[in-house]
């Protein structure tokens, strides 16, 4: 028994060794390999629990719970860092995938050692919509015995990565021969439960393509003040009769809800490369008389039935005062405030179409005109075919001698 007992301790020193050495043991009985798998498991095991610990507490301090933990906690750290001129806890919160209209993660960081900061120095954010912020970084800094005052601001977005929250910045999507506008009808209102969330992805992809992708505001309830007389009446029964949020791209593709919302870019990535039926060009516009405005536009086609084509015009505001409840801050944007259509049957290529729209509700915001010609089959009911064939936007004189 003792050198039974002997050979165990022999062999457990001679196990543990090779395990760490990665040589194999020569097992001469049953005994030693059931006491090297034992052996091994159970180191394979604590391996395993100090790994997942230390993950875990590495991340521990940048989990957050929520976007707004995470705003403060930002602030707070950058602002800290900023003053002791030490940006290394401030880069912890950037992505390194991080890209804002082509600056990426260095450009940041250059930013942020661009100068010596003093006491002064202040970072502020300021949410402009659920994932859109607006970010202000200010100092006063003394050069050649003269203080001068630092200010930079730029727009950026957060976005949940794996575990954990970041800031991304807005990277636009390139399309090398984009061919027209995409325009998106967007019924809503500012009560509505979901159509914050559909306005979030509508407003990511107009930043991804700011040239080619416009999403207009429709508001419809009782109780909205920004909502459009006779809606129901024209929009809506076209539409369908849908409820808000509804979303109708280019005429074509109609989105109810906002369990679809991953399915609108790839959609208008798409449309904007589709080579138009028409061709829309030389918009012009007299300054508002009242609260109407006029113009004029060219229509250019070839073989097509000019009896189910339509001109309509717009006029919309990019940004409102007005919040949506349930909208963490959201501001209704390009709001409609007036539009108006006709029949282009009859019509010759390449004269011009004259056409005037009224501003139901007058305010002090820029407005925007937008004028496009769609296909429609039966102007009450939307049909398979129907679409949006081109499209122009500008923007507008103001109102001018008009009571606000």
């Amino acid at each position: 028994m003792k050198i039974l007992k002997n050979n165990l301790n022999r062999n457990k020193v001679f196990i543990i060794n090779d395990f760490f050495k990665g040589d194999c043991m020569n097992n001469n009985t049953k005994l030693h390999q059931n006491f090297t798998y034992k052996k091994r498991g159970f180191l394979i095991f604590i391996v395993l629990l100090i790994v997942l610990n230390g993950c875990n507490r590495f991340e521990k301090d940048l989990l957050f719970q929520s976007v707004a933990d995470f705003e403060i906690q930002f602030i707070e750290t950058a602002n800290n860092a900023l003053k002791s001129n030490n940006i290394e806890p401030i880069m912890k919160y950037y992505h390194y995938t991080y890209n804002n209209y082509g600056n990426k993660y260095e450009d940041i960081v250059r930013l942020f050692t661009s100068e010596t900061w003093t006491d002064s120095v202040l970072l502020t954010i300021e949410r402009k919509n659920p994932d859109e912020y607006l970010l202000t970084l200010t100092d006063l800094l003394v050069r050649n015995e003269q203080t001068i005052e630092f200010y930079v601001e730029w727009e950026d977005q957060i976005e949940r990565k794996s575990r954990n929250f970041a800031w991304v910045g807005y990277q636009p999507d390139i399309i090398e021969n984009p061919q027209q506008l995409v325009i998106a009808q967007s019924l809503t209102y500012l009560t509505c439960t979901y159509c914050p969330k559909v306005k979030a992805e509508l407003k990511k992809i107009e930043k991804a393509y700011p040239n080619h992708f416009l999403y207009l505001s429709y508001h419809s309830h009782f109780a909205d003040p920004l909502s459009l007389y006779n809606l129901w009446s024209i929009e809506k029964r076209y539409w369908g009769d849908p409820l808000a949020p509804y979303v109708l791209l280019q005429g074509r593709f109609g989105y109810q809800g906002s369990s679809e919302i991953t399915l609108y870019k790839p959609q208008v990535r798409n449309l904007i490369q589709e080579t138009p039926d028409l061709w829309l060009f030389d918009l012009k516009t007299l300054p508002f008389e009242d609260n109407t405005l006029y113009g004029e536009v060219r229509i250019n086609f070839s073989n097509l039935n000019t009896s189910d084509l339509y001109l309509f015009y717009v006029i919309y505001e990019k940004e409102k005062d007005n919040y949506y409840l349930y909208g963490n801050g959201a501001k209704a944007s390009n709001v409609v405030r007036g539009r108006g259509y006709h029949n282009l049957e009859n019509i010759v290529s390449d004269d011009f179409v004259n056409f005037s729209v009224t501003l139901e509700y007058i305010t002090e915001f820029e407005y925007y005109l937008v004028v496009w010609v769609q296909k429609i089959t039966d102007i009450n009911r939307r049909q398979d075919g129907d679409k949006i064939l081109h499209s122009l936007q500008m923007k507008v004189p103001s109102v001018i001698d008009v009571d606000l």
